[in-house]
């Protein structure tokens, strides 16, 4: 497995917008990984985002489970779990 620099856009709202602390707009982060590949699950222990409250990533309109490698130059959508009563 090659490794290689990974760079990504992070967008989400709600409370997980605290925890990206937004740099391109209000709901987007960039940032460098470092080498990868880097799992989504690590992509959130990165930011101190509990696994909790992602229900899921999205990439390209593809669901990323927790361990699945987040790619290079993409925009990750973070998906909070839906909530109602």
């Amino acid at each position: 497995r090659r490794l290689c620099s990974v760079a990504v856009r992070v967008r989400s709202g709600g409370l997980l917008r605290s925890y990206l602390a937004p740099d391109v707009d209000a709901y987007t982060r960039s940032v460098e990984l470092g080498l990868g590949p880097v799992s989504l699950r690590a992509l959130l222990q990165r930011f101190g985002i509990p696994e909790g409250l992602v229900a899921f990533g999205l990439v390209d309109g593809r669901m990323l489970r927790l361990d699945d490698p987040v790619p290079d130059g993409c925009t990750l959508i973070l998906q909070t779990p839906a909530g109602g009563g």
